[in-house]
């Protein structure tokens, strides 16, 4: 099982900046009490299936910066007590839907600067206690009007920024009660509907290709403190009362 047979009671393992190309199935098997794993920096392609199978206790997980291309929907199977799950900087194209299922427990999910195209409708389902998603730097044009559903309930601050995304429908994130921070910068977006949300503080739309502002466009934002259009196609008449 190697170096790690006899740790049964190590709580963090941090092999981050290596040169792993590989993880042998098991390896960790033999560490039940594991709560942090960070296998950041590496040259990983692949996940072993089951890797994470006997260390259900696991709250943090590093995978950043690594050659990861694709995961098994059981990747993280049975991982109810995860947190964070870090795997931003890889090479995701597409991803299971429903990968994330067992994560109940999960807050912070970094999908950033991946080639991920496309989302599958039910990806975040039961994702319940779910702050934070970020999916800035991948390939998305569009987002399932379903993606976003209404068990996202805690979910504040969601980052879509540099992807190719046309078009957005706020009302696909009507369900989103608690949203607080939005970024959609660095997008395709030519027009924005109304926008409707209770918390949202920080809006950030810049660099765009929006020309249009509807007059009324901000006055169901009672929470607004910041909202950024540098960037667009805006002339002094959109900004005018029309």
């Amino acid at each position: 099982m190697g170096i790690f047979n006899e740790l049964r009671t190590v709580l963090e393992i941090n092999l981050e900046d290596n040169h792993l190309e590989e993880i042998e199935k098991g390896m960790f098997d033999n560490s039940p009490n594991l709560k942090r794993l960070n296998l950041a920096g590496n040259k990983l392609k692949q996940l072993p299936k089951g890797i994470f199978g006997k260390v259900m206790f696991l709250e943090t997980i590093w995978l950043s910066e690594n050659r990861i291309g694709q995961f098994h929907r059981d990747s993280f199977k049975g991982l109810v007590y995860l947190e964070t799950l870090l795997v931003n900087k890889n090479r995701l194209e597409e991803l299971p839907s429903d990968i994330f299922l067992d994560l109940k427990n999960l807050k912070t999910l970094d999908l950033s600067s991946n080639q991920i195209v496309e989302l599958h409708n039910d990806l975040f389902k039961g994702l319940q206690r779910i702050e934070s998603i970020n999916l800035a730097g991948n390939k998305i044009t569009l987002l399932p009007v379903e993606v976003f559903d209404a068990n996202l309930l805690q979910l504040k601050s969601l980052q879509l920024s540099n992807n190719q995304i046309e078009a957005f429908s706020f009302e696909a994130l009507s369900g989103l009660k608690s949203l607080s921070e939005l970024d959609l910068s660095n997008n395709m977006l030519s027009e924005i509907n109304s926008i409707t949300f209770n918390e949202i503080s920080s809006l950030n739309l810049q660099s765009n290709r929006i020309s249009f502002l509807d007059t009324n466009l901000f006055d169901n934002l009672p929470q607004l403190k910041r909202v950024r259009l540098e960037g667009n196609n805006l002339d002094s008449a959109n900004l005018q009362e029309q």
